[in-house]
């Protein structure tokens, strides 16, 4: 006994391998990205999207604005300060007001 089947079971059943197969890829790199440093990751994002908006906070009256790429020098900057000073591999507790120099 043959079962026919109509186009739109056909097409539907190639979206679910397609689904299957997007699944499995984000999977993967997730679990690549997984692997990766805070400070690579930072990296990454920082070259993908160089001077789109990272945050946006009011200061006084005005909004400011900073990018990937300002997020990451100022990161670099406290890094190397922490380095200078003798805490390079140590943890540090932030505590702190919810303000962009707190992120940092």
């Amino acid at each position: 006994m043959s079962v026919k089947r109509n186009d739109s079971e056909i097409k539907g059943e190639k979206s679910l391998k397609q689904l299957d197969l997007t699944v499995e890829r984000k999977k993967m790199q997730y679990e690549e990205g997984y692997k990766k440093t805070v400070y690579e990751m930072l990296k990454e994002s920082c070259d993908k999207y160089k001077d789109q908006i990272l945050f946006s906070y009011v200061k006084g009256k005005d909004v400011e604005e900073i990018s990937y790429r300002e997020f990451y020098e100022d990161v670099c900057k406290v890094a190397q300060h922490f380095a200078q000073n003798g805490l390079r591999g140590e943890y540090v507790v932030v505590d702190g007001k919810n303000e962009y120099g707190a992120i940092v």
